[in-house]
């Protein structure tokens, strides 16, 4: 048989209510990660900024 025959693509639509609530940046994070890199990204770059060169 063809190739092409034997190959078949499935098409899915993915509904708009597939991400789930509480994500930030269309659903790439969770909110709680979010605000804990947050957290971690001030208690680590302002004493670092804030060193006398």
């Amino acid at each position: 048989m063809n190739r092409e025959k034997e190959e078949r693509q499935n098409t899915y639509g993915i509904p708009p209510n597939f991400i789930e609530s509480g994500s930030v940046f269309g659903g790439m994070f969770k909110l709680r990660n979010a605000i804990e890199a947050i957290a971690a990204a001030l208690l680590c770059g302002f004493p670092i900024l804030n060193l006398p060169l």
